[in-house]
């Protein structure tokens, strides 16, 4: 389930105000993040050395699908070039959305939606599971990602 995270702090107000801008997850992530579905993933994580896989719901923003993806969205840029990244939205398989996701949590083994996983020569070596909870935690989410995509590209 999706759910709206109220902002927290009036501190939050310019932030909230910046973020706007944006209408879904996908004008977030942009062009970096190229779409795969179902019949894709298995040759998008073998497509290069590096690899992140970001699931998501694009259903509502103020959540932490919108979060992970503004996370990203800040750090994803200096990568490019070393990591191939992805974005496989939670409703572009109905044939998964049985039992509230059960069906694409067990074929892509993940806990939850939003997610990332990262591959190394088309193997899993990273699964991580939620979002920031709220808009003051995206920077600290940013920053955790930042060091596991650091840990992928370190990796032989």
């Amino acid at each position: 389930a999706i759910y709206s995270l109220p902002i927290q702090n009036a501190q939050a107000e310019p932030q909230k105000a910046a973020l706007a801008q944006y209408k879904t997850v996908d004008d977030i992530l942009g062009d970096l993040f190229e779409p795969i579905s179902t019949e894709g993933y298995d040759e998008a994580v073998k497509s290069s050395e590096n690899v992140v896989v970001l699931f998501y719901n694009s259903e509502g923003m103020n959540t932490p699908t919108e979060y992970i993806a503004r996370a990203f969205s800040s750090i994803a840029d200096k990568y490019d070039g070393n990591i191939r990244f992805f974005k496989f939205e939670d409703d572009s398989d109905p044939q998964l959305l049985y039992n509230n996701h059960q069906g694409l949590l067990d074929k892509f083994e993940i806990e939850g939606i939003p997610s990332y996983q990262l591959f190394k020569h088309g193997k899993k070596v990273f699964s991580n599971k939620g979002g920031p909870e709220t808009i003051e935690k995206i920077a600290e989410y940013a920053k955790g990602a930042d060091k596991n995509l650091k840990y992928l590209t370190a990796l032989k």
